[in-house]
């Protein structure tokens, strides 16, 4: 079954006339080199970052200025913005913390919602080999580190790469916490490439056997540096990807999106898998990274731990915190920027937090929430009609979609979101949606034209 513009061709037929000419594809691949790096690097050397985000920033600029279609659901998401960043403004006055809130929640989407209004097909397709580069490099590097530092191997990283990725480890007796600058965008990686395997032919990304690849030494890495997030949103990456396809399957339809046998057999799985784990994982005394994956997985699903250490001692202590604050104006908020009083993560910066969920609704209160779930449907409805405009391309939007909402996940509990190096992801969707029914509409034209 076919899209109702489309002809009956392969959908790598149909992208070779869209991928632009000389100029359009050298402009495409220099904004996949550059998110590529931000993946490599999500945080560290904010110069550096920031340089990238504002030639990316350029490059979708001048891609929008040659003429190039925004769809209607995108500006209402650019105003949608601008209207939150003025309400935030106007509540919280001079707060010490504004300019940086400003940085986190208006001027990063900004610029990465343009990225999404000037994204092609082609560009999205170079962002993913750049994305399955990324994903080798970060956790091949990290496993070998940590395995040198342990000494069951040779130590085959370099000082200089070590000081150039933030490598990084502490053993402990049932476990090891490691870090890197790259890691934690494994928790976007890390799903996209279970979800890619969950579908049936996603244009755009690798051949499968490199996804397989790709989503095993992420999951790998992940238990490797006890990173619980990264590990639980990989894990519930089949029942995120299966509710995305229910909702996309109203309307028009194309067979064989998802993979039926492939998806049951993964969830059936995964809830033996946790219930046993819920059982059986605290008497678990064998592998060390297993062992802390088991527990993690159980931690998540049934809300108890076997200790509770510093961090989620902290995120407790701020979630009674930001809760009593919020109660205090929970209506309007107290404005981007705001320091609980009497209370601070940091005292270098007392308006960074960790729980940012929480945190927006004691900043914007619940008339920013409401915003905030407003601008999310238009998103969504803009997601949903490019389905209904480029039927061959539904596989790809499900794999994004289901990144987007695993990194929402992932940030419940740990601020990756509070780094713009890690927002790419939350705009992921729109920007395949924007690219496909810029080359629906192109298309249309040209056939018009003959």
């Amino acid at each position: 079954m076919t899209g109702k513009f489309l002809p009956a061709r392969a959908p790598s037929q149909l992208l070779e006339k869209f991928h632009g000419k000389g100029p359009a594809r050298a402009t495409s691949v220099l904004a996949a080199l550059g998110l590529t790096y931000i993946m490599l690097r999500p945080v560290s050397n904010n110069l550096v970052l920031y340089s990238v985000f504002t030639i990316i920033g350029f490059l979708a600029v001048a891609s929008l200025m040659r003429g190039r279609k925004i769809a209607p659901e995108l500006i209402a998401i650019a105003l949608a913005i601008a209207i939150l960043a003025a309400y935030g403004i106007a509540i919280g006055g001079s707060n010490p913390g504004l300019p940086y809130t400003l940085l986190i929640w208006v001027l990063a989407p900004g610029l990465l919602l343009a990225c999404a209004a000037a994204a092609t097909p082609f560009a999205l397709e170079v962002l993913f080999w750049g994305a399955a580069v990324a994903t080798v490099l970060v956790s091949m590097t990290l496993i070998l580190f940590v395995y040198g530092e342990s000494g069951a191997i040779p130590q085959l990283v370099p000082p200089w790469l070590e000081e150039q990725t933030g490598l990084g480890a502490t053993f402990f007796f049932d476990g090891t916490q490691a870090r890197s600058f790259g890691l934690s965008s494994l928790t976007a990686l890390g799903p996209l490439w279970v979800a890619s395997l969950l579908v049936q032919r996603p244009p755009l990304l690798p051949p499968w056997p490199i996804r397989l690849f790709c989503a095993g030494i992420a999951l790998a890495a992940a238990m490797v540096s006890s990173r619980s997030a990264i590990m639980i949103v990989m894990v519930l990456t089949p029942l995120i990807v299966l509710m995305v396809h229910v909702y996309l399957r109203a309307g028009p339809r194309v067979s064989a999106t998802v993979r039926p046998r492939t998806a049951a057999i993964a969830l059936f799985s995964g809830a033996i898998l946790v219930g046993a784990i819920a059982v059986f994982a605290p008497a678990i005394d064998f592998f060390a990274p297993l062992k802390t994956t088991l527990r993690s997985i159980s931690s998540f699903f049934t809300g108890t731990s076997a200790s509770l250490n510093a961090d989620e001692s902290i995120r407790t202590d701020e979630a009674s915190q930001l809760t009593q604050a919020w109660t205090v104006s929970p209506i309007f908020g107290s404005g981007f920027g705001t320091q609980i009083p009497g209370y601070a993560r940091t005292s270098e910066r007392p308006w960074v937090l960790e729980l940012q969920y929480h945190l927006l609704a004691f900043n914007v209160g619940l008339v920013g929430l409401l915003l905030l779930v407003m601008t999310l449907a238009v998103g969504f409805l803009l997601i949903r009609r490019s389905v209904a405009h480029s039927l061959r391309f539904k596989p790809t939007v499900i794999v994004f979609l289901s990144t987007s909402i695993a990194m929402l996940v992932g940030n419940a509990t740990n601020p990756y979101l509070q780094a713009p190096g890690h927002m790419w992801a939350i705009f992921l969707p729109l920007a395949a949606a924007s690219a496909f029914l810029n080359q629906e509409s192109s298309h249309v034209q040209r056939a018009s034209d003959a």
